[in-house]
């Protein structure tokens, strides 16, 4: 975390995506698009360093343009299967034809809106692990009273490096999914048809 100094008052500014929660992630991609270049500026240092807007706005321009924000353009491609949260290890969901109907239905409920349920998503395709053993590790079954909690637990404490390793493997679950829901869909409709011959 850097520190900036406005109107003596002192406030955390993140320096990497790490420092990032997914709150705050969320609240950066609800900023008006018809903003102005400068005026999106002010709203994501507000965000990211909790800064009130009325102090942002009584600042002169030049403290602004010190405020370092390179981080945001910047983005580890690393891949991780494994994150780590408060001391827990949370794994990815490795297959996803092995999903439960109840998963199926709440990541189809959730992915109708995927940015506003983002934690719900996540919390559903990566679990505290119960087993581990080098690469390979077990997960725990899905209850959606624990994904409850989790989804609350991951909006406020999981990073935004770590959504970003873990997201291709959701994106590629997720596509994996829509195949695999369509295929099975299709077959239903081909029952369905012979049936009523």
């Amino acid at each position: 975390m850097n520190k900036i100094k406005l109107k003596n008052q002192t406030y955390d500014m993140p320096s990497s995506w790490h420092e990032v929660s997914l709150t705050q992630y969320l609240a950066l991609t609800k900023i008006d698009e018809s903003y102005t270049p400068l005026k999106r500026l002010v709203y994501t240092i507000s965000i990211l360093g909790d800064v009130p807007l009325d102090q942002l706005y009584e600042v002169n321009f030049e403290m602004l343009t010190k405020i370092d924000l390179s981080f945001i353009n910047k983005m580890d491609k690393t891949l991780q299967k494994i994150i780590e949260i408060e001391g827990t290890k949370y794994g990815v969901v490795k297959d996803l034809k092995s999903l439960s109907l109840g998963e199926y239905v709440d990541i189809d409920t959730y992915i109708q809106e995927p940015i506003e349920n983002l934690h719900k998503i996540c919390s559903i395709m990566c679990r505290p692990i119960v087993s581990e053993d080098g690469d390979l590790y077990i997960i725990e079954k899905y209850n959606p009273e624990t994904m409850d909690l989790r989804s609350k637990l991951f909006l406020e404490k999981m990073n935004i490096a770590d959504l970003f390793a873990i997201s291709n493997l959701f994106l590629t679950g997720v596509s994996s999914y829509t195949e695999h829901m369509n295929h099975s869909l299709s077959q239903l409709q081909k029952k369905t048809k012979k049936m009523k011959k």
